[in-house]
C-alpha cells in the first residue's frame, strides 16, 4: 500500500491532480485519455498492484474534502487505499471491520515484506521451491568451507 501511495503522489508531481477514480490505478501504468495536455506522462509501476490476498488494491479519489465518507480520523489527502480484506468483500469502499485501507491506521499491515509475501497466496510452491535453493545453497557452501580446509 506505501509504495502504491507513493507512486499516486508520483502522479499527482507529474499531472498535478490524483488520477480520477474513473482512470483509477490504471493511471499509473497507461496514459489516461483525460491527462491534462500540457503535462508530462510516465509509466510509474508496471502492473496494477495486488493486496496480501492477491486482489487487485480499490482506489478511492476525492475531489472535494467537504464531500468525504471516511471515518473522522481520516487525513484528507484527496485519495486512498483499500483492500476487500481476506473475505474479498467490502460493503463499506473500505470501511468494513476486515478491511485494509490507508485512512485506518489499525488495518495496516506491519509484517516484514517477507512475512506479507509468505503468507500470501502469491507464494504457494514458489514459496517451497525458493526456501529448497535456500538450502541447497546453505549446503553448499558448508561443503565448500569444510572442502578448502
Amino acid at each position: 500500500m506505501g509504495s502504491t501511495s507513493s507512486a499516486l503522489k508520483m502522479f499527482k508531481l507529474n499531472a498535478g491532480r490524483y488520477p480520477t477514480e474513473e482512470e483509477g490505478l490504471m493511471a499509473l501504468i497507461e496514459k489516461p485519455a483525460t491527462y491534462p495536455e500540457n503535462k508530462r506522462w510516465q509509466r510509474i509501476m508496471d502492473r496494477v498492484p495486488h493486496d496480501p490476498w492477491n486482489r487487485p488494491y480499490q482506489y478511492a479519489a476525492i475531489g472535494d474534502s467537504t464531500k468525504i465518507d471516511r471515518p473522522p480520523s481520516w487525513t484528507f489527502d484527496g485519495m486512498g487505499l483499500y483492500s476487500f480484506g481476506p473475505d474479498g468483500i467490502s460493503n463499506s469502499k473500505g470501511n468494513d471491520p476486515d478491511d485494509y485501507s490507508s485512512w485506518d491506521e489499525s488495518s495496516w499491515d506491519r509484517r516484514s515484506s517477507f512475512e506479507r509475501w509468505k503468507d500470501s497466496p502469491a507464494a504457494g510452491d514458489t514459496g517451497i521451491a525458493i526456501v529448497a535453493v535456500l538450502v541447497c545453497a546453505g549446503l553448499l557452501r558448508v561443503w565448500h568451507v569444510r572442502a578448502s580446509n
